[in-house]
């Protein structure tokens, strides 16, 4: 890989999958005012612009990676391997005014709802019809013909997947909303959302705060929440076009942290980057967080705030995840070489240590009595979470392994997919207790930074990382 080649390209380090039937067939639409325009903040769009123009050239492009033929793997792409058990600034705030918003002094007696605007001071509608500036109901009669075939092409349909993923540029970062279809092949961009910061994680959720009231309906929401480099988390309406601001925030901006510690408060989030994010969807107000400033933190989405911080690890915290059909196990693997399972009951924790840096754990879906972690050194650990040492490990990459997945199939009880910064995608059969390479392929997308599988079509995966735009394979 030429180093100019990657120079001026975009990276994608991270999406998500949204399952059918989810997205609202017909999105909402925000109109802006000729005013409310003039405010916006204007150096997004003229990086925007920059970007479009920049793009015209650039032969980076969102593709559907056909089935394999036999011109596309050779033999240098794929090889059948048995592998045995051998050991293997923050500024000081100097101005009180700057935290009048926040009302420091009467944070305790406030009431901890988002729809009161929390710490995030954004106001969530219990419905997108109770927001003003949300526009619905449209009276037909006003549309041209032109923005009636417009407003057409963005129905989603029922058959139909969203595919999320952040695309950074060195001066512009944006949400990328794809739409697939895997009867029709389908597959482009729908709508993009412009980011004040660097995405470096996300999560799909379905939680709506803003339906709490109405318990009845039982209305889902269509939401991605979004780490970034800032220290918060953005969470997004997915089903709302023409938005420029998330529907709500979690955390404060780091401008204030030093201030808030200061006077003592510290459950107002994390106060570095956030590096993962995991939602539990048989508890769906609870919202796992991962993060540099060497902690974990519990989120309930009811109130917006942290219920409880995980201080297990001693280095920065990368990844997590809940245990599949849980609602009370994760487990989180950091810079420390450490992978800790925690009770959020508070019941007591396990812990593993291992060479390198924690990229990556993957629970076995088949049997979550077994996880697999991945190290930057392209190891991966495979564990009974009843044992406190590996049952066996094995190189399976020459550089990091930051995407990871295990699927089960009727003819294997596990298989597991490792993505590498060496830029290759490879299959590992786990049967027996002895890996087993049954696929491998050179993405040719430079280093690959994640992957992600179709939750309803589930031969498809995508894959982001340093040029290319999105693969689905």
């Amino acid at each position: 890989i030429d180093d100019d080649e990657i120079k001026g390209s975009s990276q994608i380090f991270c999406m998500t999958w949204v399952p059918k039937k989810a997205a609202k067939k017909v999105p909402d639409r925000i109109l802006l005012s000729t005013d409310e325009l003039k405010i916006c903040p204007t150096n997004l769009f003229d990086s925007r612009n920059q970007n479009e123009e920049d793009s015209e050239s650039s032969d980076d492009e969102d593709v559907i990676d056909d089935d394999v033929t036999d011109d596309d793997v050779t033999n240098d792409d794929v090889r059948n391997d048995d592998v045995t058990n051998d050991d293997v600034t923050n500024n000081d705030i100097t101005d009180d005014d700057d935290l009048k918003e926040f009302d420091m002094d009467n944070y305790d007696d406030e009431n901890d709802t988002l729809q009161d605007g929390g710490i995030s001071s954004l106001v969530v509608f219990p419905t997108n019809e109770d927001d003003p500036y949300i526009t619905k109901n449209i009276n037909e009669d006003d549309e041209s013909e032109d923005e009636k075939e417009e407003m057409e092409a963005l129905n989603i349909c029922d058959d139909d997947n969203l595919l999320i993923n952040a695309r950074c540029e060195a001066d512009y970062n944006s949400l990328e909303i794809h739409v697939y279809n895997k009867k029709t092949q389908d597959f482009y961009v729908h709508h993009d959302v412009p980011l004040s910061g660097a995405p470096l994680c996300m999560e799909w959720l379905d939680f709506d705060p803003g339906n709490l009231e109405d318990e009845k309906t039982n209305d889902k929401g269509n939401f991605v929440a979004v780490g970034n480099i800032n220290s918060l988390i953005e969470v997004w309406d997915l089903d709302v076009l023409n938005t420029l601001e998330p529907a709500f925030v979690l955390g404060v901006p780091q401008e204030h942290h030093r201030k808030l510690l200061r006077s003592g408060e510290s459950n107002f989030g994390h106060t570095d980057a956030v590096l993962d994010i995991s939602w539990n969807s048989k508890s769906r107000n609870k919202l796992l967080s991962a993060s540099a400033d060497h902690m974990v933190a519990l989120w309930n989405l009811e109130v917006g705030k942290v219920e409880k911080f995980f201080t297990s690890h001693k280095e920065k915290v990368q990844c997590l995840s809940w245990k599949p059909d849980s609602t009370n196990y994760l487990v989180s693997g950091a810079f420390d070489g450490r992978v800790v399972i925690n009770d959020v009951r508070g019941q007591g924790s396990s812990k593993w240590k291992f060479k390198g840096e924690i990229e990556r754990v993957v629970w076995n879906v088949t049997d979550p009595s077994y996880f697999a972690a991945s190290t930057d050194s392209g190891m991966v650990y495979y564990c009974d979470v009843r044992v406190p040492k590996s049952l066996f490990h094995w190189r399976a990459h020459e550089k990091a392994i930051p995407s990871m997945l295990m699927t089960s199939s009727a003819l294997t009880s596990s298989l597991l997919y490792t993505a590498s910064s060496d830029g290759r995608l490879k299959m590992w059969d786990l049967k027996g207790n002895i890996p087993k390479l049954i696929y491998e392929r050179n993405m040719k997308m430079g280093m690959v930074h994640c992957m992600e599988r179709n939750p309803d079509v589930l031969t498809t995966f995508g894959l982001g990382g340093e040029k290319g735009g999105i693969r689905l394979w």
